[in-house]
């Protein structure tokens, strides 16, 4: 199993390797994302992870790695933290924003993995909408699944309905080359 190591495998299963979503669920093997949108409880679920980091040292914006299973996580929060914490030091009080998927290990619930061909993507997900991205959310590629909401990356209008991304495939060079769950969770 390239890029998942040993112990990556023992903690997750398998058949947990599976990337799920509806407009209200998203599952990254054991961690139900929507369940515990928190680093806390992506470290509940998935273990410890490889390394935390703000970003420009901003206490409230940070990507956390598990590199043996090829997950990248990036954490915001519009609340407040405890005095001299960050969201590294204070999992429970920072929120998962994207979720980043690029170990061929993982696969979504219909099969498709990071290396396949666009062709393939295209042939299990037939409704896939395709995207040239959004910045700092994720690449161009296809949405796999959508919601309609009347809210979309923080703007909201009343009585007016959106659709936007839930589970996105990006595609580089023909390739299928990460996954992103779109949470923005960031709390308040």
């Amino acid at each position: 199993m390239r890029g998942v190591g040993f112990l990556a495998v023992a903690l997750l299963a398998p058949h947990s390797l599976v990337l799920q979503a509806s407009p209200s669920f998203q599952r990254l093997g054991p961690y139900r994302i929507n369940v515990q949108p928190t680093y806390a409880g992506a470290l509940a679920k998935l273990g410890p992870s490889s390394s935390c980091r703000l970003f420009r040292r901003d206490p409230s914006w940070a990507r956390a790695k598990w590199n043996d299973i090829g997950v990248a996580i990036e954490l915001r929060t519009y609340g407040l933290l405890p005095p001299k914490q960050t969201g590294c030091t204070a999992p429970d009080k920072i929120f998962v924003s994207t979720v980043r998927v690029t170990a061929r290990t993982w696969r979504t619930a219909f099969g498709l993995r990071v290396g396949d061909r666009e062709a393939r993507l295209r042939q299990l997900y037939a409704g896939a909408i395709r995207t040239a991205g959004l910045r700092s959310w994720y690449g161009g590629g296809y949405w796999l699944v959508t919601r309609r909401s009347h809210c979309i990356t923080g703007v909201c209008t009343p009585g007016r309905l959106h659709t936007s991304a839930v589970l996105t495939a990006e595609v580089y060079g023909g390739r299928v080359s990460a996954f992103v769950f779109v949470i923005g969770a960031e709390g308040e």
